[in-house]
């Protein structure tokens, strides 16, 4: 019996269409899963995560990859070695197999290999890969050469009745209790919220006494970014309400006029000194003046321990203010900015969009605060975290709206 609907393989395979052909997303011309056999293969994965199996979900990945594919687009582009083990005899796909030999498998690190032979789907090996690391994630030693997620259809079994479509390293959509959300563009891309988060990180290359910036100024900007990420990603993990504001320092006045705050703080966690000490050291790195990388790696670990002690501080009830450069202004503010009575849109998205009216009134107290301290403070961006929903950037650009990124969680973004 077919469980998923037509129209539902119709939705994942348009936006797998889509992602093949978004300029910006620089894909090699693969050829677009045939229906039917997407169909099938949709069909027997969400089967397989219905399975009962001891109170927990089954766990599998299946990637859609022929032999000959492998060899002349894989090992030709992505790969160092094979590094796949293939079966002598092939495995048929269907959910009691798949439910037996999904548990070899790993997210984001290892797939079982299905392809059509005599027009039926078959399990015809295993392949193994390393995805691309977050920027403050360890760096591994590189003891091998690339072994890249296959540019392919891989479906991962993320709980009961959820599928997780990616190519490659990159998330096409979620099917959840039988419906299809795709993956949005991600609201850190400069045609969105990412063009009003340069100006803050100061990732714009401005003059600088008659020259552009340099790449040190560059990889810094681009190191706070990646910070910004790594805490949201934090407070989508604690799982609570919690409310970021970032103030640059030209408009801290108003911040402050604006905010009561029982624990105000100076300093910093030495966020911009471990930056500095990472680029220098990765500079030094690609300059083979150091064998070792254990020194970028420290920092990182530094820096992701620091930004997880901002996370803690968010918890408490009110907002964490911080500076660009993520000094501690104060934790447990309660912002006192005017009623926010002008138009709130959702922000444009990374196709370039520009979004339709976005309607607050329906969103609790921290989010009618947050857009109204935006709009009285130039300059500034909040990220408001719910206890069970997304995280929701606003800022305002200029004297226009107040606009509104409505989930900038990274689980959910087309990298």
């Amino acid at each position: 019996m077919i469980v998923i609907s037509q129209d539902l393989v119709a939705q994942v395979r348009h936006a797998w269409i889509a992602d093949q052909q978004h300029p910006q997303r620089a894909r090699r011309a693969r050829p677009i899963p045939d229906s039917e056999r997407l169909g099938i293969l949709l069909d027997t994965v969400f089967r397989t995560s219905m399975i009962p199996e001891a109170g927990r979900h089954v766990r599998a990945n299946v990637a859609w990859l022929s032999i000959p594919d492998f060899h002349e687009q894989e090992m030709k582009r992505a790969r160092h070695s094979e590094l796949v083990l293939k079966f002598e005899h092939g495995k048929p796909l269907d959910p009691a197999v798949l439910a037996r030999l999904g548990k070899t498998t790993q997210s984001g690190s290892s797939s079982l290999l299905v392809d059509w032979v005599h027009g039926a789907p078959v399990i015809w090996g295993m392949i193994y890969y390393r995805r691309g690391l977050p920027a403050l994630d360890e760096i591994p030693a590189p003891i091998e050469g690339v072994h890249g997620a296959p540019d392919c259809p891989i479906l991962t079994i993320d709980g009961i009745g959820s599928i997780l479509i990616a190519r490659g390293d990159s998330l096409v959509g979620r099917i959840t209790r039988g419906e299809f959300s795709r993956a949005v563009p991600t609201p850190f891309h400069t045609h969105a919220l990412g063009l009003i988060l340069h100006d803050l990180f100061g990732l714009r290359m401005a003059p600088k006494g008659g020259r552009q910036a340099d790449d040190a100024d560059s990889s810094y900007g681009h190191g706070l970014l990646e910070c910004l990420k790594h805490l949201l990603e934090q407070l989508d993990r604690q799982a609570g309400g919690a409310l970021v504001v970032f103030v640059p320092q030209s408009s801290m006045q108003e911040a402050l006029e604006h905010a009561e705050l029982p624990w105000a703080c100076s300093g910093s966690l030495d966020l911009p000194d471990l930056l500095r000490a990472r680029i220098r050291h990765q500079k030094e790195v690609q300059e083979r003046q150091w064998i070792s990388m254990s020194y970028v790696s420290e920092a990182q670990a530094l820096i992701r321990a620091r930004l997880d002690a901002f996370a803690r501080l968010a918890s408490v009830d009110g907002a964490l203010l911080l500076s660009p450069d993520f000094e501690l202004r104060g934790f447990g503010a309660r912002l006192r900015a005017p009623s926010w009575t002008g138009t709130v849109m959702e922000g444009a998205d990374g196709f370039g969009g520009e979004g339709k009216p976005f309607d607050l009134s329906r969103l609790g107290s921290r989010h009618t605060a947050a857009a109204a301290y935006v709009a009285a403070v130039p300059g500034s961006v909040a990220f408001v975290a719910s206890a069970d929903g997304p995280i929701r950037g606003l800022a305002r650009k200029g004297i226009g709206p107040v606009h509104c990124w409505p989930d900038c969680r990274l689980s959910m973004l087309a990298s």
